[in-house]
């Protein structure tokens, strides 16, 4: 894929038309009850008419798979699939936690990657445990800081594709493909920008200790400030009433 858009010169329009043909047979697999888990560009062929193919689903798996018939490499704790375009899930080596979500997140990565020219995370170098710690933790750069010209909804459309909460990700490719044709088409899309409930869950789930001490001296703090304005309410009525007492006598 990418090698063929390199050649072709493509423009961003013609790229997203492409990526949009290959997300509609990756959602037809999904309907038909198989995840890919392999998602590449290596792993989308163009022929020579400008059609994507996708192919390599040998490690594939059924939608409705358990742990137990996953396959044996996977329940021996190895990952399956390139780590380059792995979802945050699938490098917790959990088989059971895989969906069609996963994917949506590698499709997020093509996405970027067509957009850019790279990845979202440079893994170069890297052993397991700090790619895997990068894919799980550290947030892609926007896509404006790259290329000006990216920002607004195309922007907003990559980086839904690779949120880390799979419940905050497109809910199926077909969302995906649907919001890129709302965008060719100049069409409002589905997804917006995080709300600012939305980046303070991810800080949370992101910071979880220093959330947790934050919140105590937060909820000291305002336990001291009530209890020294209860104090405060209770020394000025016991001055109103020596002054009312006073008055009397």
């Amino acid at each position: 894929l990418t090698p063929y858009v390199r050649d072709k010169n493509l423009d961003v329009n013609a790229r997203l038309e492409l990526f949009r043909a290959a997300c509609e047979g990756i959602e037809y697999g999904h309907r038909r009850g198989g995840i890919h888990r392999d998602l590449k560009p290596g792993n989308i062929l163009v022929d020579t008419e400008g059609n994507p193919k996708v192919i390599d689903f040998g490690v594939a798996r059924s939608t409705d798979s358990d742990s137990v018939s996953a396959t044996l490499a996977t329940e021996a704790g190895q990952l399956i699939g390139t780590l380059q375009y792995m979802s945050p899930e699938q490098v917790e080596l959990d088989p059971a936690e895989l969906d069609t979500r996963s994917d949506v997140y590698a499709l997020g990565v093509i996405l970027y990657e067509l957009l850019v020219g790279r990845v979202p995370y440079d893994l170069t170098n890297s052993s397991l445990t700090k790619a895997a710690d990068l894919i799980k933790n550290t947030q892609p750069e926007r896509l404006r800081e790259i290329d000006a010209s990216l920002k607004g909804d195309l922007e907003t459309i990559c980086l839904k594709a690779l949120e880390k909460d799979r419940n905050l990700r497109y809910q199926s490719v077909g969302d995906l493909t649907e919001d890129i044709r709302r965008y060719l088409a100049d069409e409002p899309i589905m997804a917006r920008p995080p709300t600012r409930a939305e980046q303070f869950h991810r800080f949370v789930r992101k910071n979880k200790a220093a959330t947790a001490a934050t919140a105590l001296v937060v909820l000291s703090m305002v336990t001291a400030t009530v209890v020294s304005i209860l104090f405060g309410v209770e020394a000025e009525r016991a001055r109103a009433h020596a002054q009312r007492q006073a008055e009397v006598a």
